[in-house]
C-alpha cells in the first residue's frame, strides 16, 4: 500500500486548501431535499440504481422490482417529471438492478440481475430511448452466473466495470470489461480481467467508480464498511489486485457503503450510506489518485436529509444536483437478501440541490 512521507503529506495539505472551493459549496448546500419521487408502482420494489445523462438534466432509474427504467427530467423549476418508462415485453427487462446513460447519451446500459445479462438501448430520431434493446447480451463466462450490483464506464467510454456480489451465497467479484460498437447492433461486452474470491478484500463489492483519469477502481465493500482503490494496468488489460489504498475505520463514518460517485467537479466523491442513513463525501486528489483525508468532508444526513436506507447515487453533469434513489424500511436476512418489506412504503428518489 501507498506510503506518504512528509513531503507527500505537505502537497496532500497544499491541495486540500487549493480545492477548499468544493468544501464551501456542499457546506451551502440545503440537506433538504427539493423533491421526493415516490414510487408510483402500487407493488413496492428496491430502488437501485440512479445515473444523470451525460449533457441533460434527464436522470434514469431503476425499480428492479418492478421490472420498470424509469428516466426523470428536471425543469427550470427544479422539479422532476416523468420522461420516460422502459418496461413491458418489448423491454425484455429481468429485475434491472443498475443502469448507465453512456458517455455521449445515445445509448442506456442496464445489467438484469435475474436472467443475467446487459440490455442495450439506443435512442431514436425524437431523443427517445427505443422501447426494444438493440441487444441483449448474456454476461461472459465465468461472470455467467454472477449477480450484479454496481456498474461505471470509464470516463472516456471505452471500459465498462462491474461490481458482482450484492449478498453472501453470490460470488464475489470485481470485472472489467472493454466495449465495442457500443452505438450499433453489434455492441459486445469483452471480459479483460477479473478479482474474485480471495483476490477482493474481506467484503461483498457493491458500488463502483473510475477514478476521473481512469487509471483506477474504487470499489465499496459493504461487509468491511471499506472502500478499495485498485489500479488499472490498461496496457495489460488487468486489474491490479494490490489495493493502491484502503479508506476504513471509524473516521471515515462508513456504515454498508452501497453506491459511489464523484462530484461533477472531480475533487470529491460520495457514498451512501445505508446502515446509517447518511451520504459522506471525500476529497480526492485527481493528480495522485489519492483520497485525501478518511474523515468526511461532508454529510448529508438526518433528520433534514429524510433518508432511509439509501443506495444509488448520482450528480448532475452541471453540478447542481444531487440525486439518491431509497429503499425505505426494508428488512434483510443475514445472507443481506430481502426479507421483508417495511409498514410505511418510502422506496423512491430523493433529490437535493448542491447550488
Amino acid at each position: 500500500m501507498k506510503t506518504i512521507s512528509v513531503m507527500k503529506r505537505y502537497l496532500l495539505v497544499l491541495v486540500l486548501f487549493i480545492q477548499s472551493g468544493l468544501s464551501a459549496d456542499l457546506k451551502q448546500m440545503s440537506p433538504v431535499p427539493i423533491q421526493v419521487l415516490l414510487n408510483a408502482s402500487s407493488d413496492p420494489s428496491l430502488v437501485n440504481s440512479v445515473d444523470f445523462h451525460p449533457n441533460a438534466l434527464l436522470f434514469c432509474v431503476t425499480f428492479t422490482h418492478n421490472n420498470r427504467i424509469v428516466i426523470y427530467q428536471l425543469d427550470e423549476s427544479d422539479r422532476a417529471n416523468v420522461f420516460q418508462v422502459l418496461q413491458g415485453t418489448l423491454a425484455k427487462l429481468s429485475c434491472p438492478q443498475h443502469a448507465l446513460f453512456s458517455k455521449d447519451g445515445k445509448s442506456l446500459v442496464v445489467a438484469n440481475w435475474c436472467n443475467q445479462t446487459f440490455n442495450v438501448y439506443h435512442t431514436d430520431l425524437n431523443g427517445f430511448y427505443q422501447e426494444a434493446p438493440t441487444a441483449v447480451i448474456p454476461f461472459p463466462m465465468p461472470t455467467d452466473s454472477f449477480r450484479p450490483h454496481g456498474m461505471a464506464f470509464s470516463p472516456d467510454g471505452n471500459y465498462l466495470a462491474v461490481a458482482y456480489g450484492a449478498s453472501k451465497q453470490y460470488p464475489r467479484a470485481v470485472a472489467l470489461y472493454q466495449v465495442d460498437d457500443l452505438a450499433t447492433a453489434q455492441v459486445h461486452f469483452r471480459l479483460l480481467s477479473l478479482l474474485e474470491g480471495n483476490e477482493i478484500e474481506a467484503g461483498i463489492p457493491k458500488g463502483i467508480a473510475f477514478s476521473p483519469d481512469g487509471s483506477c477502481l474504487l470499489v465499496t465493500l459493504s461487509e468491511t464498511n471499506s472502500v478499495i482503490l485498485y489500479p488499472l494496468d490498461l496496457s495489460n488489460e488487468k486489474i491490479i489486485s494490490t489495493p493502491r489504498q484502503i479508506l476504513s475505520g471509524i473516521a471515515s463514518q462508513l456504515s454498508r457503503p452501497e453506491d459511489i460517485k464523484f462530484t461533477a467537479d472531480e475533487n470529491c466523491f460520495a457514498i451512501s450510506n445505508s446502515d446509517k442513513d447518511t451520504i459522506t463525501f471525500y476529497r480526492y486528489d485527481r493528480d495522485n489518485n489519492y483520497i485525501l483525508n478518511p474523515v468526511p468532508s461532508h454529510i448529508i444526513e438526518n433528520p433534514e436529509a429524510g433518508l432511509c436506507f439509501p443506495h444509488g447515487l448520482a450528480f448532475s453533469f452541471d453540478g447542481k444536483y444531487l440525486s439518491a434513489t431509497q429503499f425505505g424500511p426494508v428488512i434483510f436476512d443475514q445472507d443481506s437478501n430481502l426479507s421483508s418489506w417495511g409498514n410505511e412504503r418510502r422506496d423512491s428518489v430523493v433529490i437535493y440541490k448542491l447550488k
